[in-house]
């Protein structure tokens, strides 16, 4: 799998998509700080929804509920 991944010419695209979304952030944030602050808002809930629907799908097949408490903590932040 690892070999297929390296010969894929494409397995650099999640890294600019990433370096664009942090460039798209840093020109927001020198733009308008309420726009910033929103798209940060939205990513982290985005972000910490994430985490939950993984941890809370995945509880059956973990033997230690300290991941499930993680993942219901990190959702309940917001």
């Amino acid at each position: 799998m690892i070999k297929h991944y390296l010969n894929n010419p494409f397995h650099y695209v999640e890294y600019v998509i990433g370096l664009l979304l942090l460039v798209g952030f840093y020109l927001a944030s020198t733009y308008h700080y309420l726009l910033f602050h929103s798209l940060i808002e939205i990513s982290s809930i985005i972000i910490a929804s994430g985490v939950f629907m993984l941890t809370w799908n995945s509880r059956h097949f973990v033997e230690n509920d300290y991941y499930l408490l993680r993942g219901v903590l990190v959702c309940c932040r917001f």
